[in-house]
């Protein structure tokens, strides 16, 4: 029969169980399934060609909410709270939440395609970083951090809210357009604030300092 070469973003693919360790790895790569590493995510990347550009900026979006969950964990953590959350899987879903850039509506397109290859909940981490609200009582979870770290992020450089948004108040065709702006400033600050309050350091300095170490 004729063969075909597919490449898949699965690190599970043709591994082997020969030993014991084998099996050891395997179970730590099974509590992963319906997830993907930030390796399996680079290669998706890589698959579905996304530019050098969006790379980079994937990587420092991914850097940002991966500090930004490293630090809430262990703010948790010293409450004597269950952390919830894992770097890791912030770090990929930073990766990929430019994963259908030039599409329309792409943060919508990048979750239906990943819901496609049956990945619901690497869907939910990129499919509203263009913008959301968080209920008081909803905990700050690796989707709320991609979101807030997308905005801390212009290209792989540093940006602040405040800058970030007013480069799209000066583009905005129109009142309205302006004003949706505002609202989705206003939305992004009310998450920085929560985010502050919980770890005790300020957001903006947590981003600037992982792209400082990305590009050093």
């Amino acid at each position: 029969l004729p063969q075909c070469l597919v490449d898949v973003p699965d690190a599970l693919i043709l591994r082997d169980m020969d030993k014991p360790s084998d099996y050891g790895r395997l179970c730590q790569l099974a509590r992963c399934t319906g997830f993907l590493r930030p390796g399996e995510a680079r290669e998706l990347l890589r698959i579905k060609q996304v530019s050098a550009k969006g790379i980079r900026h994937g990587e420092a979006v991914g850097a940002v909410a991966a500090l930004f969950a490293h630090a809430l964990a262990k703010a948790r953590r010293q409450k004597g709270q269950p952390a919830n959350l894992f770097p890791w899987l912030a770090r990929s879903g930073g990766l990929l939440h430019d994963l259908a850039k030039g599409c329309p509506r792409h943060e919508e397109a990048a979750g239906r395609m990943l819901c496609a290859m049956q990945l619901p909940c690497m869907a939910r981490l990129v499919k509203d970083h263009w913008d959301l609200t968080i209920k008081d009582a909803q905990p700050i979870t690796e989707r709320e951090l991609v979101y807030l770290a997308d905005k801390y992020c212009y290209g792989p450089s540093f940006v602040s809210l405040d800058q970030r948004f007013a480069q799209k108040l000066e583009s905005a065709a129109n009142d309205q357009d302006a004003k949706a702006i505002m609202r989705r400033r206003q939305n992004a600050k009310n998450l920085e604030t929560r985010l502050e309050a919980e770890i005790g350091l300020k957001p903006e300095n947590l981003a600037s300092k992982a792209l400082a170490l990305g590009s050093g």
